[in-house]
């Protein structure tokens, strides 16, 4: 009689035993990410006058553990950093979409996101991307008459624009508020 994982690997446990004998107790099976479901067909008691194979059958895990990573874009170059990282629970074998894990954000906004299988040993990580949300940073020429100077930033970029304006008859006294180091979540006006 032999006893095999089915469509899982894992070793046959083979016994050799006498036709009308007594057969052994069943082998006790395990694979990750899948619970025991039985056998194929119903276990005999003695041995036929032939060879038996038993194959074990399956149920996928439905609490079996994956990761989501969410990445942010960097707020000075093109490049991502993992800013969170979540542990959740899915069906051994199934597809997961990472844009199910979207989070609602005020300074990013979801990109893409990766889908992948399951895998049964709780190894899949899923990489979630947001884009840095972007904000007009606006230098004006106050009451005068001049092309205003527009920079379009992301949330938390550095500012590195300090226009020059000049109008005939006037000289430039500054801006009338302080041009911030970084880029804040909201649109900024600066007037001369």
């Amino acid at each position: 009689v032999t006893y095999t994982y089915g469509d899982k690997t894992g070793e046959a446990v083979e016994h050799t035993v006498r036709y009308g004998a007594t057969l052994p107790a069943a082998p006790v099976f395990t694979v990750v990410g899948y619970t025991f479901a039985g056998w194929d067909s119903a276990l005999a008691s003695t041995m036929p006058a032939t060879n038996l194979t038993y194959d074990a059958t399956w149920t996928a895990n439905t609490d079996t553990e994956f990761t989501v990573e969410h990445y942010y874009q960097n707020a000075n170059d093109d490049g991502y950093t993992k800013v969170d990282t979540e542990t959740k629970y899915g069906t051994t074998g199934a597809t997961v979409n990472g844009a199910d894990y979207e989070k609602s954000l005020a300074e990013a906004i979801f990109e893409k996101a990766e889908s992948k299988t399951v895998n049964a040993d709780g190894s899949t990580v899923i990489k979630v991307y947001y884009v840095r949300t972007s904000y007009t940073l606006t230098f004006t020429y106050g009451d005068k008459a001049g092309e205003n100077a527009e920079y379009t930033l992301r949330y938390g970029q550095n500012v590195s624009y300090n226009p020059s304006f000049s109008v005939v008859g006037y000289v430039f006294a500054g801006w009338d508020k302080e041009i911030p180091a970084t880029m804040p979540r909201e649109n900024v006006t600066i007037n001369a």
